[in-house]
């Protein structure tokens, strides 16, 4: 479950961009990497 919902960044920052135009900020961007990044490293460690 986890996965899942650290990879919803990835999905929706992309899709807000095309459906409204919202141009998204360092700062969300900055947010989803460290997001599956803490996912993949937690799958590495087990």
């Amino acid at each position: 479950m986890l996965p899942i919902v650290a990879t919803t960044p990835l999905v929706i920052i992309p899709l807000a961009y095309w459906f409204d135009g919202d141009i998204p900020s360092r700062r969300s961007l900055v947010g989803g990497f460290v997001a599956v990044a803490g996912v993949v490293a937690l799958t590495l460690v087990r």
